[in-house]
């Protein structure tokens, strides 16, 4: 047993973007049905969700996580409430550069993010399930600003870890994390994944 080995605790196999479509998520649960799927992360305003949430309450002991989304999709509140952060389809920022300038400089953009989050961790709660952990769509928890969001709204939806990944980008976020851990202003766990093992996009292994 090498070094790695002896500090393995579990192997988590998680799949994004459950609900984005019907193909993902009978991919979803084919991969936990006869493979060896042991998480996923739900999107709570998707095309189908309802699907989804459907398929997650006959999985059981399948891990339901929430994946918000601030980018490159489609909100849960109206362009008339987030305004700031939505064009008026209710569609999200594709870039997202540009959208993280938006969300750290613009406080009308923080406001709405912030509201948008909350709505999101709402609309997961009101399936029922249990949540597993979260992450964001695109990795955009790891913008320090929509990080802090996650952290302070999941905790009213008790929120017990958070999902980053382990290639390379998460380091810059180490020093924002130090800071978060230190005011105690992080009430999850942080799980870091590694790199996709499948050229699906969302499919990440990791170590608990």
């Amino acid at each position: 047993m090498g070094p790695g080995e002896r500090g393995l605790k579990r192997l988590i196999v998680t799949a994004d973007d459950f609900g984005a479509s019907m193909a993902v998520n009978e991919a979803v649960e084919i991969a936990w049905r006869d493979g060896i799927l042991t998480a996923t992360s739900l999107m709570a305003g998707a095309p189908a969700t309802d699907d989804a949430v459907r398929r997650a309450k006959s999985m059981e002991g399948l891990g339901i996580g929430l994946h918000v989304v601030v980018v490159r999709g489609q909100s849960v509140l109206s362009p008339d409430e987030i305004g700031a952060i939505v064009d008026r389809n209710g569609h999200f920022d594709r870039n997202l550069v540009r959208a993280g300038f938006r969300y750290f400089f613009c406080p009308a953009a923080r406001r709405a993010l912030r509201a948008e989050i909350r709505a999101q961790f709402e609309a997961f709660a009101a399936t029922g399930l249990a949540l597993d952990h979260v992450n964001a769509h695109n990795h955009m928890h790891l913008h320090p600003t929509v990080l802090t969001l996650i952290l302070d709204i999941g905790r009213d939806f008790g929120l017990r870890a958070v999902r980053l990944p382990d290639d390379g980008r998460s380091i810059l976020l180490r020093p924002w994390l130090w800071h978060l851990k230190r005011s105690c202003a992080a009430p999850a766990s942080f799980i870091t994944t590694a790199s996709p093992v499948s050229p699906k996009p969302g499919a990440w292994t990791g170590v608990r």
